[in-house]
């Protein structure tokens, strides 16, 4: 992927540059005023208004090394990373919540199967794996259920929304050309 973003709109037009960095994902957090990058040396953060970048250049970033996701939490200082294919450090089978403030892991979701998607909202964090999507508790970070028969899914394809507790609807593409699947799953230890 070219390491440089090119964006344009009606009242400016910026280049950010990544220097010598690879791209290989790019994030925007749930209510769209965050923009994060998953490089071959970390994550950066910037304002989508601005593109101020937020995150700091530091040691830390290669001693994450490669990631493939960056997630921000809304506005805070958290982060949910996944470590690409190559990465010893943050593999690409743990989702780790990172602090940015403090610098330091504040959890870790271990899985047995590479992650290929991630999604988080206020209630939970969703992670597309091979033909499912798995549920967790965003405060304990407990397993909470499976959605299954997504194995036609790719990277950046989850829709997901939560009607009420303890119902999440998850959205995504169908096998089907022109589809979409709707998907429900119920749990007893939402937390």
């Amino acid at each position: 992927m070219d390491s440089t973003i090119n964006t344009e709109d009606t009242r400016t037009d910026q280049t950010i540059r990544q220097y010598n960095h690879i791209i290989n994902g790019m994030f925007v957090n749930q209510n769209n005023t965050m923009l994060s990058i998953a490089t071959d040396k970390g994550y950066k953060i910037y304002e989508t208004y601005n593109f101020l970048q937020l995150s700091e250049e530091d040691d830390y970033q290669d001693l994450i090394g490669s990631l493939k996701i960056a997630l921000t939490f809304y506005e805070s200082h958290l982060l949910f990373l996944v470590g690409k294919e190559d990465n010893t450090t943050y593999l690409s089978s743990h989702l780790i919540v990172w602090d940015d403030i403090k610098k330091m892991k504040i959890g870790v979701i271990i899985l047995k199967e590479n992650i290929i998607d991630a999604y988080v909202n206020k209630e939970a964090i969703y992670l597309l794996v091979n033909s499912k999507i798995l549920v967790f508790g965003l405060r304990k970070l407990n397993y909470l259920c499976t959605i299954r028969d997504v194995d036609h899914l790719k990277t950046n394809s989850l829709c997901i929304s939560r009607n009420s507790n303890p119902v999440v609807v998850a959205t995504f593409p169908s096998t089907r050309t022109n589809q979409l699947k709707v998907s429900k799953c119920i749990f007893n230890n939402f937390e």
